[in-house]
């Protein structure tokens, strides 16, 4: 069977990736979806003059996702090592909620580890952080911005604006961002930021709503970020959301405020090596 592939703009697939997204298990989180896929190229697969199905690559030749069309499910093994021959894929990134781009995988790896953990909410949980007081906690507004960005590019100390302006473009516009758009709370005491929570309501995955936090590094094992997941979670209720949440598999600590906030992990991301 002789295939080829075309690099198209996103909206050419758009068709075919709904019915991708129909067959999935679960919500796809938003980091994936919304942050991953759509800056990432978009081939659609061709057999003897027809559509086939698409599959995404990263910038790094990285495989996010793949999908055949209904008429090419029995070439599909075939097609799918056709395309990593022919486009030097070596790893691949699909989720136990992708059952069958997950078992394609799963035929051919030479090697397998666990990237992220996705977690769904399984019980309620009181908001409660003794060990820091005189806290508030709040939506963002533009008077944290500057206040926000640090923690954003993964430190906690003061950077002054004309050094953020310069030199934290994509974090500072990411920041404007969720400001903006109602998404950032903070975690504020005596005008310090201690942590920053987002609670984004997906639009195409109702009734679902992404949730996540980053706590400044003074904070860490306090409470703070269990904490801030529970205020998250109080309020996706009582918007009647349902909050789901990831985390990167070495990421213990933050893994254990999750758990801790009430969630459990049923699936994973998995980074298959060819």
């Amino acid at each position: 069977m002789t295939m080829k592939t075309e690099k198209v703009a996103p909206e050419a697939v758009s068709r075919m990736q709904q019915d991708y997204l129909s067959t999935l298990t679960g919500p796809q989180d938003a980091y994936w979806q919304e942050g991953l896929i759509p800056p990432s190229d978009h081939l659609i697969i061709e057999v003897e003059g027809r559509q086939a199905g698409y599959v995404v690559l990263d910038s790094n030749r990285q495989m996010l996702q793949f999908h055949v069309e209904e008429a090419f499910l029995r070439d599909a093994p075939d097609l799918f090592k056709q395309v990593l021959e022919s486009h030097g894929v070596k790893t691949a990134m699909a989720a136990t909620i992708e059952p069958f781009y997950f078992s394609l995988c799963l035929d051919v790896q030479k090697k397998a580890e666990v990237h992220t953990y996705l977690f769904s909410d399984i019980r309620k949980q009181e908001p409660v952080l003794a060990t820091i007081t005189g806290h508030v906690f709040r939506k963002a507004n533009n008077d944290d911005l500057f206040k926000v960005v640090p923690l954003f590019s993964g430190g906690d100390e003061f950077v002054d604006t004309e050094t953020i302006e310069a030199h934290f473009g994509g974090e500072l516009g990411y920041a404007r961002m969720v400001i903006e758009g109602g998404i950032l709370h903070v975690l504020e005491k005596d005008g310090e930021i201690v942590g920053t929570g987002e609670l984004r309501e997906r639009k195409a995955w109702v009734p679902f709503a992404d949730v996540g936090m980053i706590v400044n590094k003074k904070y860490r094992r306090k409470g703070v970020g269990t904490y801030i997941l529970s205020m998250l979670k109080q309020q996706a209720n009582l918007q009647g959301l349902e909050p789901i949440c990831s985390c990167e598999a070495g990421n213990l600590g933050s893994r254990k405020a999750v758990e801790n906030a009430g969630f459990i992990t049923r699936n994973r991301v998995v980074q298959f090596s060819f």
